[in-house]
């Protein structure tokens, strides 16, 4: 038997297989649920005074920005779930969505809402999300996200460890 023939490479190559098709999954989720994440965003940071918050030149603002979203999201999440666990270097699926921050912002800024407080350590970790919107978690974005996004985590986890030599 070889080693391409091995138990172990059948394995890895089995939850290499699993991990790729969780993180297809996981992007089309993501993917639908971001223009309403992009929505929730900006809608949820108008104040009431503002009048209506689903005027048609907002809505037509923030369905563009979440279709923007949309689509850099596709792209920087198949790169993301795409990489070899403990080889390849980028941002995680999570990091990427959190960089999609930029999108409600750039409403929010054309609407000149002002800048709310927030704590040192998010301006620290988050110097570019002045409006204090990036997900802690895969459910911030959209509850459906998180049982993808916390399958592919460990689909992740256990191909690394399986491809990790024994000690």
């Amino acid at each position: 038997m070889t080693a391409a023939e091995s138990p172990d490479a059948a394995k890895v190559d089995q939850a290499r297989a699993r991990r790729r098709e969780i993180g297809r999954q996981l992007v089309e989720a993501a993917v639908a649920a971001l223009p309403g994440w992009v929505e929730r965003s900006v809608v949820g940071r108008l104040p009431p005074a503002l009048g209506d918050a689903r005027s048609a030149d907002l809505m037509i603002l923030v369905e563009t920005a979440g279709a923007a979203a949309a689509d850099e999201g596709r792209r920087g999440l198949e790169d993301a779930v795409r990489r070899e666990p403990g080889i390849d270097h980028g941002p995680a699926p999570l990091q990427v969505l959190r960089s999609l921050v930029s999108h409600p912002t750039a409403v929010l800024r054309s609407l000149e809402r002002p800048e709310p407080e927030r704590a040192p350590f998010d301006r620290q970790a988050f110097p570019d999300d002045v409006y204090d919107l990036s997900p802690a978690t895969w459910a911030d974005i959209d509850p459906a996200l998180h049982e993808p996004g916390i399958a592919w985590g460990a689909a992740t986890a256990y191909l690394h460890k399986l491809q990790r030599p024994s000690s």
